[in-house]
């Protein structure tokens, strides 16, 4: 899977690197997408020689560089909410280009499946829009870094004290 990881990686970084991750709430802003990946990516590093079990490390990386792929569908680079956003959404556009991505490059079935289960269950919850909730390590730790990198950036700016919807 590192072939696909250092092809795809540039590839994601160019469109990335000019779309906000969200209209508003987190990482609101150009070039949000790729800073969102990027901090969920290093906490990733950090957090990975710390776990008390194994993971697969290739699994986490390829699921943070795709899970929000379908964002650049959702919404146009400056941010204004596109026509996907309600008939699709980005976890739906998200899994099914990486599934096409995987099965090109001869991925196992078994992997993909897992690997696709990561992606959609990136939210965590049904009520919070995953089709999914996080049923292998990966994806508990995948959603847990998406939520902290959401979570963290909404609150930058906000006062003291000071309620954030997030």
């Amino acid at each position: 899977m590192k072939p696909i990881i250092t092809e795809w990686g540039g590839k994601l970084y160019d469109k990335y690197d000019k779309w906000p991750a969200a209209s508003g709430m987190h990482h609101a802003f150009p070039g949000g997408l790729a800073t969102h990946t990027y901090q969920m990516l290093h906490m990733l590093e950090g957090l990975y020689p710390c776990l008390p079990y194994p993971i697969k490390i290739e699994r986490c990386i390829l699921a943070i560089l795709f899970h929000d792929y379908g964002k650049l569908r959702e919404y146009n680079q400056a941010g204004e909410t596109q026509e996907d956003m309600y008939l699709l959404g980005h976890i739906y556009i998200s899994a099914y280009t990486l599934q096409h991505v995987l099965e090109k490059a001869g991925i196992e079935q078994e992997e993909v499946k897992c690997l696709i289960h990561c992606v959609l269950a990136h939210h965590g919850e049904k009520e919070f829009g995953s089709p999914v909730v996080p049923c292998l390590q990966e994806a508990v730790v995948i959603n847990m870094l998406d939520n902290l990198s959401a979570k963290t950036d909404s609150l930058d700016g906000t006062g003291e004290n000071e309620y954030c919807p997030a």
